[in-house]
């Protein structure tokens, strides 16, 4: 990574992300080792664990899932968000990029480079569009359930194989959003109730009412989770297929029963 001057910005993010990344130790959220700088290039590198099967988004693209799955994987990150949120740090960027996945059957957030210290009250506009608040979208000050609202955008991406307007450009985006609210699920009579009512208490677009991050790990439906053996092969059949097909993208390309 470039730390050249022109490039202030990238500068500002990987410092944050590394003074976030030496204060946690939690089992989801990623580890940090060290940061190294070479200072006669101006280069930097941030040297944290191995997650030797990849990140969530291509593990969305070679499978279909199973409501449990959703479950498993909303649960576990939800447990990161709520880690983060109780060290009075908001992520601001919940998406599936950025979750990480373990032969294991772990499951860990990384790229803290937009959190922010506090619980309230923030302005900054930052973050993806797609998994934006509409709060946020609209410029309107914000606090922790932002984290809320994009896990909720981030369920629907594991459900739907991608997050909603993913066919509109950036600005479009924030404006249907900012606009519209709640995004429609396509096929709701596809999806069982317990998952439609953990989808709505995440993303209620009135931030006041939306659920923080302890009610979302008290819902229902994450107690309908697979167990973590059946997410861990889940994962490495995501794996094997990625490896088969290093060069495709195969929009639920296997379905696992």
């Amino acid at each position: 990574m470039s730390l050249s001057g022109s490039n202030r910005l990238t500068r500002k993010v990987w410092m944050k992300e590394i003074s976030v990344m030496k204060r946690l130790n939690h089992e989801n959220c990623i580890r940090f080792y060290e940061a190294l700088w070479e200072p006669g290039n101006d280069k930097a590198s941030i040297v944290m664990e191995h997650a030797d099967c990849g990140d969530l988004t291509t593990l969305i693209d070679r499978v279909k899932f199973r409501e449990d799955h959703i479950a498993a994987f909303c649960k576990q990150v939800a447990q990161g968000l709520e880690y983060l949120h109780s060290q009075n740090i908001v992520y601001r960027d919940v998406m599936s990029d950025n979750v990480l996945l373990f032969s294991n059957g772990s499951v860990k957030i990384a790229d803290f480079g937009f959190c922010q210290d506090g619980i309230t009250n923030f302005k900054t506009f930052i973050g993806t569009p797609y998994w934006m608040a509409p709060e946020v979208c609209k410029g309107q000050p914000y606090d922790l359930k932002v984290d809320t609202w994009g896990l909720g955008i981030m369920t629907m991406e594991m459900m739907e194989g991608e997050p909603p307007y993913i066919d509109l450009q950036p600005l479009e985006v924030l404006y249907k959003i900012a606009s519209t609210g709640t995004p429609l699920i396509k096929d709701p009579d596809k999806w069982s109730m317990e998952l439609k009512s953990f989808l709505a208490h995440c993303l209620i677009v009135l931030a006041p009412q939306r659920a923080s991050m302890k009610e979302v790990l008290a819902h229902d439906f994450l107690k309908e989770r697979c167990s973590r053996e059946d997410l861990r092969l889940l994962i490495l059949k995501g794996k094997e297929i990625a490896d088969r097909l290093p060069h495709e993208s195969f929009k639920g390309f296997e379905e696992v029963h």
